[in-house]
C-alpha cells in the first residue's frame, strides 16, 4: 500500500492508467521509466517526488492543484458530479464575483 500521504494520489493514478487501458509497461514507456519503477510506485514501495507525481498525472490527463481548504469540498463535489459519482441532488456552491470576497 502506498505511503499514507500519497495513497489517494497513487490510487487515482492507478485508476486513470487502467481507465486508459494502459499496462504498467506502456505507461512506463510513455514516461520514459521502466515497468519496475511504475510497479514500485503503485505498490507504495517508492516514495516519489512531487515533480514526478505531477509529470505522471499529466501523462494520464490529470492535473494536480493546490486549492484553499475552504474550497476543497465544493471542488470535490464538482469533480464527483463530472464523474457521475454524486451522492446527492445538492449542487456545489461556486462563488461568483463579489460572493467570493
Amino acid at each position: 500500500m502506498p505511503h499514507f500521504q500519497n495513497a489517494s494520489y497513487i490510487e487515482k493514478l492507478i485508476a486513470a492508467r487502467k481507465k486508459r487501458g494502459l499496462s504498467q509497461i506502456e505507461f512506463g514507456n510513455m514516461a520514459g521509466l521502466p515497468q519496475s519503477y511504475i510497479s514500485s510506485i503503485e505498490n507504495g514501495k517508492r516514495d516519489i517526488r512531487l515533480s514526478t507525481l505531477i509529470e505522471l498525472s499529466r501523462l494520464l490527463g490529470l492535473e494536480l492543484m493546490i486549492v484553499p481548504r475552504e474550497l476543497s469540498l465544493p471542488i470535490s463535489q464538482l469533480i464527483n458530479d463530472h464523474n457521475g459519482e454524486s451522492e446527492s441532488d445538492e449542487r456545489a456552491f461556486i462563488p461568483k464575483g463579489d460572493d467570493y470576497e
